[in-house]
């Protein structure tokens, strides 16, 4: 069999077989290639293994060893195990590579260091093998005499640059009858253009002023979007579709490939796996919400994922009541549970919905451990077989290679975590290993379309001359060498046990040969691609373009070669590497116009007969008609409808907590009030503002401790003071209102001392500024309606909000509830009667199939009678503005 083998073509090559005629017999292999084609020759069942079990097995070896011995690892390990135990994994590795093999013989003379490395190679359960391990076993059995069967092994690289392993596996092969010898060379262009002058400053030094022919081209770009619309532009110029093209990328094409398919072009699918799909995404979420205190973002990421082990329709009520409460101690989250069980009688047999309602409530057991202290690791099994379980049982039916690469995920982590062997797995190393495990996975998505251009993921992959070379984001070094760990001793050490790890400089000059060997195959054009920008961040000049800076930082060489790629953005005609580009001018499209009237469809109009109103869509509808019919008649929700957070999440707990402490009847003591809001204040954090107890917000935390309950003993003494007694708390009243049916859920309802009703609106805000307009342009919608619900005879119950962070309560002028007096427009009676003067000139319009979008000002030919105009500040905060297509500068207020 004919091999080429080089370091780097363990993925991708160019050519990808060597020879021009068939490729059978033949093949071009890197590092594991070789070795898997060896072993199985000589019959070595034994493969690699996920890096992941490899590092988990290697963090029990050290545990072994240094039980009873501290090790020159050991304060490290105790910050970092997993990184730790990574790290030195690596270090083990190069050294078993290069020869080293511990044994208890002779250790007492080693170095400590070195001795503690071979501790832990000889303690523990066995170490599943690496490339390095299976590299030793295949050169100690061709040396026994087994049979390979090659004919011919032709190398990238030199002999003498090849890492020492990799010397001894040639010197083996040569040992044992196989031709080694390095790939024969191919001559250079002919002189005379820039290329070759640039070949021959790369063979000889010699130097000579660029001329500008295009066959040396850099593409300078702003950002890398732009570099690849400028490559793919290039590409799709070419009269043979790439054909000859070779694209040298650092592993990742992502932004090229979608730049190529948005011309119809095959893209080259050297993209990283990524965490972030949503397969992915349901491992580290199903861990992430186990932890406490509890991230209610987390979990409704989890409940909203598009693959999710939970069917939509159910997540759909868990996530409402998480947006309701966030946290799971609650009422909200039961009742949710209670809606779902109700579905599933809806829609399968008792015993099959029971077992699937108890499947899908094991997903969400959430916030039950300690990040510190960890998972049990039964537990992390558990979840680990709940997850693979789940993904094989439909990877056929849908998202069927992402599943599979789930289930090769989680199946890999559960045998990590058995090889670990530690009852419990903190949530760091946790995070880790599931990076880990995601890392280790080829991502079967990702992968090259069938077309003329070829890209390699390493510059030493390509080792034959190309028509045209494309060095994709010039502007990386690659995989930097790893320093040097040993010191001189422990070098010497090595050294005399036969053990020779390669060193810095020489891994280094293997890397600078790959470089130039990219621009010396390159026989038409070379083109080095460098953005200035990545994801906002600035690129470094790669270590090449320093090498190549005599010849092309000149003056007269920067204007003969550079390309900014700018110019496609403001020419029509382009000319790069020897090609013209020509751009079309874009047909300018109007984007739609910000509407204020709308015509409503038939269903719609519909749909406005025979609803309840509460006091939220008076205010939309009053403030926006249009909005109101958005969200309350269609039911639409916003792209901001996330967890509640900053001041309408402490709103919403100052809420919870006075629902506890304020019982019906008298009023209780403020001290004890005090007390008890004390008490009850922590779990209900806990249970209905879980975001809370996250890190970082232990200020906001203190702050409302303090405050929510001597805002509550401030809202007793106030209504002792005035003879007040409880009725209720979150009372819900409903009633008519001349013309539609009026619901509402009010806050405190109290009763004076003649028995007469009276509602408090409790608000947590920063400031009284807003209340304060409200009551004096007679716009207090809220008042007005709970005022309408509680009262009789035709007249609104006295109403006032009592603003807990400020402690005052403020109504208009007369209110017996009031510690601050607004001198207002009109009082509530009359705010009312404006508001539904406004709804029914409002829903008659709707009726008549008009929508109304106040906030642009429009609408003033349709002669309504409004008593309270619409509101043209109602844009800035509406999550629904895009659907009128209000003008950014307005929604950015």
């Amino acid at each position: 069999m004919h091999l080429v083998f080089g370091m780097a073509a363990d993925r991708r090559s160019y050519p990808e077989a060597p020879g021009t005629g068939s490729a059978v017999g033949a093949a071009v292999v890197g590092p594991t290639g070789l070795l898997d084609l060896l072993a199985t020759q000589m019959g070595l069942t034994r493969s690699g293994v996920p890096s992941l079990l490899r590092v988990a097995a290697w963090q029990s070896k050290m545990e072994h060893a240094g039980v009873g011995a501290p090790r020159f690892w050991s304060a490290s390990s105790a910050v970092d195990p997993w990184s730790t135990a990574r790290h030195l994994l690596e270090w083990r590795d190069c050294l078993v590579e290069a020869g080293w093999t511990p044994t208890r013989a002779g250790m007492a003379a080693w170095p400590s260091r070195m001795k503690d490395l071979a501790d832990a190679e000889l303690s523990g359960p066995d170490l599943p093998p690496g490339r390095a391990d299976r590299l030793r076993e295949i050169i100690w059995a061709i040396t026994r005499g087994e049979r390979v069967e090659i004919t011919l092994v032709e190398l990238i690289e030199e002999e003498i640059s090849l890492p020492p392993g990799w010397r001894h596996l040639m010197s083996a092969l040569r040992s044992a009858g196989v031709p080694v010898h390095p790939v024969e060379a191919v001559p250079c262009p002919a002189a005379g253009t820039d290329l070759a002058i640039l070949q021959r400053f790369l063979s000889d030094g010699h130097r000579e002023c660029l001329r500008g022919d295009g066959t040396v081209v850099e593409i300078e770009a702003g950002t890398a979007l732009l570099a690849a619309e400028c490559v793919a532009e290039w590409v799709a110029s070419d009269p043979d579709a790439g054909r000859g093209t070779v694209v040298v990328s650092d592993g990742d094409t992502a932004l090229l490939d979608q730049a190529l398919a948005r011309r119809g072009l095959p893209v080259l699918g050297l993209s990283a796996p990524s965490p972030l799909r949503s397969g992915f995404q349901v491992i580290a979420l199903c861990f992430a919400v186990v932890w406490k205190p509890l991230d209610p973002e987390k979990l409704l990421e989890f409940l909203t994922l598009p693959l999710s082990p939970i069917a939509p329709w159910a997540a759909g009520h868990l996530a409402a009541a998480l947006r309701e409460e966030p946290g799971t101690g609650g009422a909200a989250w039961p009742r949710a549970w209670a809606l779902i069980e109700a579905g599933l009688r809806e829609r399968m047999e008792a015993d099959e919905g029971r077992e699937l309602l108890e499947e899908w409530q094991s997903w969400v057991q959430v916030g039950r451990f300690e990040r510190v202290s960890g998972v049990p690791t039964d537990i992390a099994l558990a979840i680990c077989r709940r997850l693979a379980g789940w993904a094989a049982a439909a990877s056929e039916v849908e998202h069927g290679p992402l599943r599979r690469s789930l289930v090769e995920v989680t199946r890999s982590l559960e045998a990590a975590l058995a090889m670990l062997g530690q009852a419990t797995v903190a949530g760091r190393q946790m995070d880790q290993m599931l990076f880990q495990a995601i890392e280790d996975l080829s991502d079967s998505a990702r992968c090259a379309e069938v077309g003329g251009i070829r890209a390699v993921a390493d510059p030493g992959a390509l080792w034959r001359p190309a028509s045209r070379v494309v060095w994709w984001r010039f502007a990386r070094g690659g995989s930097r060498p790893a320093p040097c760990h040993w010191d001189e001793a422990e070098l010497a050490a090595l050294a005399a046990s036969g053990c020779r790890p390669e060193s810095p400089v020489e891994a280094a000059r293997r890397d600078e040969m790959h470089w130039r060997s990219v621009a010396l195959h390159a026989r038409q054009a070379l083109l080095f691609v460098r953005p200035e920008t990545e994801c906002g961040d600035e690129t470094a000049r790669h270590p090449f373009a320093h090498q190549l800076a005599p010849l092309l930082t000149t003056q007269v060489g920067q204007q003969a070669i550079r390309v900014p790629a700018e110019r496609l953005l403001a020419r029509r005609h382009v000319r790069i590497a020897g090609r013209m580009i020509t751009r079309a001018a874009a047909d300018v499209v109007a984007l739609p116009k910000a509407q204020a009237v709308w015509e409503l469809p038939r269903a719609l109009v519909a749909r406005t007969r025979g609803r309840c109103e509460s006091a939220t869509s008076l205010e939309d509808m009053i403030g926006c008609q249009f909005r109101w019919l958005l969200r309350h008649v269609v039911g639409l929700r916003g792209s901001r409808a996330g967890l509640p957070d900053g001041e309408r999440l402490l709103g919403n707990l100052a809420h919870e907590l006075a629902r506890a402490v304020l019982d019906p009847g008298t009023i209780p003591d403020p001290d004890s009030v005090r007390a008890r809001a004390r008490a009850e204040f922590d779990g209900l954090v806990e249970r209905t503002a879980a975001p809370l107890l996250l890190p970082g917000r232990a200020a906001e935390l203190a702050h409302a401790r303090q405050r929510m309950p001597e805002a509550l003993a401030a809202l007793a003494a106030h209504l002792q003071s005035r003879g007040m007694a409880i009725e209720g708390t979150e009372v819900d009243c409903a009633g008519d209102a001349g013309g539609f049916r009026l619901v509402g859920r009010v806050d405190v309802v109290v009763r004076d001392p003649a028995g007469g009703r009276a509602a408090v609106d409790l608000k947590w805000s920063r400031s009284a500024a807003r209340r304060r307009i409200e009551l004096a342009e007679g716009r207090a919608i809220q008042l007005a309606t709970y005022g309408r619900l509680l009262g009789s005879a035709g007249r609104g119950a006295p109403s006032a909000y009592f603003l807990l962070r400020q402690r005052i309560a403020l109504s208009t002028s007369g209110s017996p509830l009031a510690t601050e007096e607004v001198a207002a427009l009109r009082d509530l009676d009359g705010t009312w009667e404006a508001v539904a003067a406004d709804w029914r000139a409002l829903i008659g319009l709707a009726r008549h199939g008009i929508g109304l979008a106040s906030g642009l000002g429009g609408g003033a030919d349709l002669a309504l009678d409004r008593v309270l105009a619409g509101d043209r500040d109602a844009c800035v905060s509406c999550d629904l503005s895009r659907l009128c297509r209000i003008p950014s500068k307005r929604t950015a207020a």
